[in-house]
């Protein structure tokens, strides 16, 4: 079995001209730091999540049946919580 040592702190190559370097960037909708976290994914998700229930209070103040709420919790706010879970839940 070989055994491969682990570098404790990657050096970055130089900047190249008219690129920039960012610490977070959103691939296929998930947020990714330049640490592979997901931390600000994480707090992205609550933060919408947060809107969305709002959103479906003021829904069910107007009157919106509790099926329709139940499809609605369900397209809005569960889709989002478990989109690429699987990844991120490691």
């Amino acid at each position: 079995m070989h055994s491969i040592a682990r570098q404790k702190s990657a050096t970055l190559p130089s900047a190249l001209p008219n690129i920039v370097r960012v610490t977070c960037d959103r691939f296929l909708g998930i947020l990714i730091d330049c640490n592979f976290k997901f931390c600000e994914h994480v707090d992205n998700v609550v933060k919408v999540c947060s809107q969305r229930f709002y959103l479906l209070q003021q829904m069910h103040e107007q009157g919106l049946d509790a099926n329709c709420l139940k499809v609605v919790l369900h397209s809005i706010v569960i889709s989002k919580v478990l989109y690429a879970l699987p990844g991120v839940a490691i």
